[in-house]
């Protein structure tokens, strides 16, 4: 065996893990969107992407027609969810928010009314016409739209996925020390060991020793 090939078979391969969307991250990449079509859906679909912790694939799947408003915000019903899979489905809790410029419901509801959405997929492919598809975008536009978001706010656009959105939710939570549960009750995860992968992925600097050591040195 080649001295490599065995090096990572005992260390194991580096997992190509993307970055989190930051919330400095988030404001930045809305600031940058356009005032087209396009940039009102990107908008929306940034915004509740992190506030949902969508996954990409549950993002471009949810119906339009389950989005039920309370006084506290508006919920999203998935009929099957890969962290759901129970057949009564999972509800995303998406609340009203104070800032007019990361209000997800207002986003959305702009989205839903510039596109003439009224059933169906909530997020749809534009073409260059301006026309709105019919059917529903697919995981490959959720990461073009945010690696262009990115790009456009001057951010490495090579640092963020499709599951950047995901993560964004999970790492700000963790760091705000919101309980596990509570994130849960967001993510969907039915396992807190995947769970805690994400959070301790988001507290490498501010729950470790190191940062002490480093401080007594000073």
């Amino acid at each position: 065996m080649p001295f490599t090939a065995g090096l990572r078979r005992e260390l194991g391969r580096p997992a190509r893990q993307k970055a989190p969307v930051t919330e400095a991250e988030l404001k930045a990449m809305l600031t940058a969107l356009p005032a087209t079509l396009v940039g009102i859906r990107d908008r929306a679909l940034l915004l509740i992407g992190v506030v949902g912790a969508f996954r990409r694939s549950d993002l471009v799947a949810s119906p339009s027609n389950p989005l039920q408003t309370t006084p506290a915000g508006a919920t999203i019903s998935l009929e099957r969810s890969k962290t759901a899979q129970e057949s009564t489905g999972f509800a995303k809790a998406i609340p009203f928010v104070a800032t007019a410029e990361t209000f997800p419901v207002r986003a959305l509801r702009a989205w839903l009314e510039a596109a003439g959405i009224t059933s169906g997929p909530l997020f749809r492919s534009v073409d260059r016409h301006g026309n709105v598809r019919a059917v529903r975008a697919d995981g490959l536009t959720v990461a073009t739209v945010v690696k262009r978001a990115a790009l456009a706010a001057g951010l490495d656009a090579e640092r963020f996925s499709g599951h950047s959105l995901r993560l964004g939710f999970v790492t700000t939570a963790a760091s705000r020390n919101c309980s596990e549960r509570s994130i849960a009750n967001q993510t969907g995860h039915r396992s807190m060991l995947v769970l805690r992968g994400y959070i301790r992925r988001a507290n490498v600097f501010e729950k470790n020793a190191v940062t002490t050591v480093i401080e007594c040195r000073q």
